[in-house]
């Protein structure tokens, strides 16, 4: 990758789908309480990250994930 300048994170959002899943009230509740902001990720939240990842400051982040989620990756 480096060696031909390309710059590949990756974004793990967090639950913006989950509101398509059928009967999805009860995931959405448990996902509220798991994550520490008590909300969902929306797609704003993602758009900041990756708008922020455009950066030619983060360029040394090459072939590592972002996780966006609120921190419900490292509480859940």
């Amino acid at each position: 990758m480096a060696r031909r300048a390309l710059y590949l994170p990756s974004v793990l959002a967090g639950t913006p789908a989950l509101r398509l899943i059928p009967g999805h009230e009860d995931l959405v509740k448990i996902a509220r309480q798991r994550n520490p902001h008590k909300r969902l990720t929306v797609p704003e939240d993602v758009a900041r990250c990756i708008t922020a990842l455009c950066h030619p400051a983060t360029y040394w982040m090459t072939g590592n994930t972002l996780h966006v989620d609120g921190g419900e990756n490292v509480v859940g």
